[in-house]
């Protein structure tokens, strides 16, 4: 994979936590479980965030700091077990984990 390739994969992914957020940003907990609609363009969109390949392994283990195994893990979770994915994680995923590694996602694109 070209440096680019892996550059571009993390701009879709803040791109898409970008989304995420603001498409979550008014509801509560409640309103997430109970809105199937946005609840099925939510995982649409981390289909798109969560891809298997991310970054080539040069740079994962340069930035072990960002948690690529567990970005992996579920996206797998997401596509492979839709039904019995657990909303209370997808929801702290998305209110907790995703905003957290934003910042230093853009360091590695600015930096590398």
């Amino acid at each position: 994979m070209s440096p680019k390739n892996w550059k571009i994969r993390i701009s879709d992914i803040l791109d898409c936590i970008e989304y995420i957020r603001v498409y979550t940003q008014d509801l509560t907990l409640s309103e997430f479980q109970a809105d199937q609609k946005k609840l099925t363009q939510f995982f649409a969109t981390w289909k798109l965030s969560g891809r298997r390949h991310v970054t080539p392994e040069e740079i994962t283990k340069r930035y072990p700091d960002i948690p690529w195994d567990e970005m992996r893990a579920m996206r797998n979770i997401v596509i492979h077990e839709y039904f019995g994915v657990n909303l209370n994680i997808i929801w702290h995923t998305t209110q907790v984990n995703l905003p957290s590694i934003v910042d230093r996602l853009n360091e590695i694109l600015e930096k590398d």
